[in-house]
């Protein structure tokens, strides 16, 4: 069974995946409420009258999410090819460049820290996947591997490897 067929049979997966969607592209300035995401990822009714870009952001990212878990499933590593793969899926029709390392340096505003330079980016990823790949091979707790992805994901923030769509 995918994870797409998991959830028409799994409540818990269904919300959570449409709980993180929503938050998710809500942090990013996403105009969508929750019930306008939930109607467009359960039932794939669009509510109202929408930015296109507002539509796809949600919609890619429950896409990301089923591209992800099934390759995680199937015992995918964790590479810069994949992770270029995933922000592919994520940034579909509304980033020109999706799935490509930044060419330029980036910042955010009111962010106490400097991202990493965009001719370091290949290298801080590569670094970034040897890290995760082995905590994950490494520690058996699962609080422990639930830390560490945590972190990780602070690391990613920070390196910020693309123009846009560093969710």
């Amino acid at each position: 069974m995918n994870y797409k067929e998991l959830l028409e049979f799994n409540d818990y997966a269904m919300d959570l995946t449409t709980r993180t969607a929503h938050h998710s592209t809500a942090i990013e300035n996403n105009p969508l409420s929750l019930a306008e995401t939930i109607s467009i990822l359960t039932t794939e009714y669009i509510p109202r009258e929408m930015p296109q870009r507002a539509f796809f952001e949600v919609k890619n990212y429950q896409n990301m999410l089923f591209f992800l878990l099934e390759n995680l499933n199937k015992g995918q590593s964790v590479d810069s090819f994949f992770i270029r793969e995933l922000h592919g899926i994520l940034m579909n029709f509304l980033l020109p460049n999706k799935g490509v390392f930044k060419t330029t340096d980036n910042t955010i505003l009111g962010a106490g820290f400097e991202m990493t330079p965009h001719f370091q980016v290949p290298m801080a990823m590569k670094e970034w996947c040897d890290n995760l790949n082995y905590k994950m091979k490494t520690l058996q707790d699962k609080e422990e591997k639930l830390k560490a992805i945590l972190e990780q994901h602070i690391l990613f923030e920070r390196i910020h490897p693309f123009s846009d769509g560093n969710w």
